[in-house]
């Protein structure tokens, strides 16, 4: 009996130790988590009310300080255009910052091509870190753009991550892309994750604009984390979306998430991610990165905190203003190229207009607001055009105004009634210059910018119009023409007067 219980208790200790040594196994193969920290859209170099890159160099370096798990610093551009800055250097000084903070790898995103290919090239190699770009090609070679790379791939104790960054192929229409070619985002993002799939641990994707596939390739297991950067994209109303827990975004400027991965020994897909996002203002600026950033800051201070004049009337630059209604102060900038051209009519996209803020009544305006509004480097194009192109341009213009695109038109010597509710490209209502109709085979002078002389923002059919400029003389800076004229008024006021207006809803005309 005794010989039976001892036999018993041994089957026991021995059953017992067996699943000690099991969990014990078990805990040692079970990978530690993953910590990342993703940033992205930070144009302006130093705003420290709001948080800049000296903030984000603090937040950064409190991960890195955690040597007990594999940490990975992703930033997702948006940065390198437009800013005050980078109208005078093409974005070197968001790269020269960058390098100090050193991220594991940026991702490319439309901003990035503010001043065209060439540069964005340039920026590449100026980068001590590599820069992201899964789908885009180099037409003249038929590899990636010089300076890019299609995937990135880090390890860190013994962790391996992959990077993956796709841009929308509208980059071409809004930027006038010519050297490069857009390959097909899920079909690129397909491609390339199956290549990688059994190399990393963790495939990462980012993105620039919201896709409703890119939680089907979460839970296919062809990625395992999207990072979303979309300032179109209204978060607040249409989370659910874009709602996946391995989908990370933004729902405010300025901000950084900081994301934990959870690995298994399996590899299951997809891992347990868990992320929060933080205001950047929430960290103490790292000295050494703000003074950095405060010596460029001082150095355009002296450029742009010269005084032009003085706001009768607040001055509105609200992306949804600009980009869905008439607008006072793009009144006032089509007006001042009318004039300075002696043109017929004057046409700006709502895009051109950005800083998003409103500068109140009595505000003295310095060159800084200015160039914030103003960022890019658009020049004055005199055009002549039928009235059949102008219907077009404007046609196109309207044809997005739901999505608060930057093709929304904003114009001077002209009258025009439309209809959102009409199908894109039938919305012209009624377009009226000196109160008579556009006549579809006349001839008009317009003035408007290279960009959009270019074909850019979908305005392509004036891409064939005949130039009217005097091609020995260098057209001005649009931000410059309207600096030289409210420093010549002294005072200035922004009035709307039912230029463009929406019959929708509109009881009485």
């Amino acid at each position: 009996m005794n010989r039976r219980l001892c036999t018993w208790q041994s089957h026991l200790i021995i059953a017992l130790l067996s699943l000690l040594s099991l969990a014990s196994l078990a805990q040692q193969s079970s990978p530690a988590p993953v910590r990342m920290i993703f940033a992205a859209s930070l144009p302006l170099v130093h705003q420290p009310k709001q948080g800049d890159y000296a903030n984000l160099a603090s937040a950064v370096n409190q991960m890195r300080n955690d040597s007990q798990v594999a940490n990975f610093f992703i930033f997702g551009g948006g940065s390198l255009g437009p800013s005050p800055m980078s109208a005078f250097d093409r974005g070197s000084h968001i790269i020269d910052v960058l390098n100090s903070l050193e991220p594991d790898a940026m991702g490319i995103s439309k901003r990035e091509f503010s001043y065209f290919e060439e540069e964005l090239s340039l920026r590449a190699y100026e980068a001590a870190f590599p820069l992201v770009a899964s789908n885009i090609i180099d037409n003249a070679t038929g590899d990636s753009l010089a300076g890019l790379n299609p995937v990135v791939v880090i390890t860190k104790q013994d962790v391996t991550i992959g990077v993956l960054s796709v841009i929308d192929p509208n980059v071409k229409e809004e930027y006038l892309l010519s050297r490069v070619d857009v390959l097909p985002p899920e079909q690129q993002i397909t491609h390339l994750a199956k290549q990688l799939r059994d190399k990393v641990d963790i495939l990462v994707l980012l993105y620039t604009d919201y896709y409703a596939f890119v939680p089907s390739l979460i839970e296919q297991g062809l990625v395992d984390l999207a990072l979303l950067i979309d300032s179109d994209f209204d978060f607040e109303t249409q989370a659910e979306e874009v709602f996946h827990p391995n989908v990370v975004y933004f729902d405010q400027p300025a901000q950084l998430a900081d994301i934990t991965v959870h690995l298994d020994s399996e590899k299951r897909r997809p891992p347990n991610v868990n992320w929060r996002t933080f205001p950047l203002s929430d960290f103490t600026p790292a000295p050494d990165v703000e003074e950095q950033t405060l010596a460029y800051a001082h150095r355009i201070d002296r450029l742009l905190n010269q005084a032009i004049g003085v706001l009768m009337s607040d001055m509105d630059t609200q992306r949804d203003h600009v980009r869905s209604t008439e607008n006072g102060f793009a009144n006032y900038i089509t007006d001042t190229m009318r004039d300075y051209s002696n043109a017929d009519i004057a046409l700006i996209n709502g895009g051109v207009i950005r800083s998003d803020n409103v500068l109140p009544a009595g505000h003295t305006l310095v060159r800084r607001d200015i160039l914030n509004a103003l960022p890019f480097r658009s020049r004055l194009r005199t055009l002549q055009v039928s009235g059949q192109q102008l219907l077009q341009a404007l046609e196109s213009g309207l044809s997005e105004v739901e999505d608060l695109k930057g093709r929304f038109p904003h114009t001077s010597g002209l009258t025009i009634r439309y209809d959102s509710q009409r199908a894109p490209f039938e919305r012209l209502v009624s377009v009226t210059h000196q109160g008579q109709p556009i006549v579809a085979d006349r001839q008009y002078k317009l003035v408007t910018t290279d960009y959009i002389a270019n074909g850019g923002d979908g305005f392509d059919m004036l891409q064939t119009a005949s130039s009217l400029d005097n091609p020995t003389r260098l057209s001005p800076l649009l931000s410059q023409l309207i600096i030289n004229a409210i420093r010549s008024q002294k005072s200035v006021r922004f009035n709307k007067q039912q230029r463009v207006l929406d019959l929708h809803g509109v009881a009485d005309e």
